[in-house]
């Protein structure tokens, strides 16, 4: 793969060891798909950083590039954490799984990773109310966050895409035989999804795919 000048000091280690760690990394990946360069990029999503699906690999990875010192360098994003941050103990998990998770998030954050605690719905329960939003943003841990949101009892009441992920649709339907509950999930045309707001109450038949709106 044909490197530029500034890419071949930043494998040499001329920007220090974190970036010439994830240097590396993306040469070895490029050669492996037989990419001819590196291309510019404006924005990131980080995956594999859910404890439960990383495990400690992914843990040690993580910490390893906060202890060189790594730090992005465009608008980077990440899957949710592990845990409620807020309330884990009320769903006795364990100890142990919560440090986990805690050093995992604060491994991220230390990197300048992007919390939007500006959101509309930070902080906010969707326990028992149906959840609308357009589609997923691409991650593969969507699946074990709808299983263990089931095993917990803090699933919505059913959620509302125009266009459903089949890694989130997964989600319901492995809950359904592991705890033998689950939720419906429902497609919505983009001129019908438009017309649903936040505050609406919502009857479904999942089984007719029949959605009738009633105004709060």
């Amino acid at each position: 793969m044909k490197l530029t000048k500034e890419e071949e000091l930043k494998l040499a280690g001329k920007e220090g060891e974190a970036v010439a760690l994830a240097m590396r990394i993306s040469v070895q990946l490029g050669e492996l798909y037989q990419a001819e360069e590196m291309q510019p990029i404006s924005k990131v999503h980080i995956d594999g950083c859910y404890y439960q699906t990383a495990g400690d690999t992914g843990l040690d990875f993580a910490e390893k590039l906060a202890v060189l010192g790594a730090k992005v360098v465009v608008p980077t994003t990440t899957n949710i954490t592990g845990r409620d941050i807020k309330r884990w103990r009320e769903f006795q998990m364990p100890e142990w799984l919560a440090e986990k998770c805690q050093r995992m998030e604060e491994a991220y954050l230390s990197m300048g990773v992007i919390i939007d605690v500006h959101h509309e719905l930070y902080g906010k329960s969707i326990k028992n109310r149906v959840f609308f939003f357009p589609r997923g943003a691409g991650s593969s841990s969507g699946c074990g966050v709808i299983m263990e949101m089931v095993r917990c009892n803090t699933n919505p009441a059913a959620i509302i895409n125009i266009e459903t992920e089949s890694i989130l649709a997964l989600g319901p339907i492995i809950a359904e035989e592991l705890y033998h509950r689950s939720f419906p999930m429902l497609n919505l045309e983009e001129s019908i999804f438009k017309l649903i707001q936040t505050g609406d109450y919502i009857e479904i038949d999942a089984d007719k795919g029949f959605l009738l709106r009633i105004r709060k």
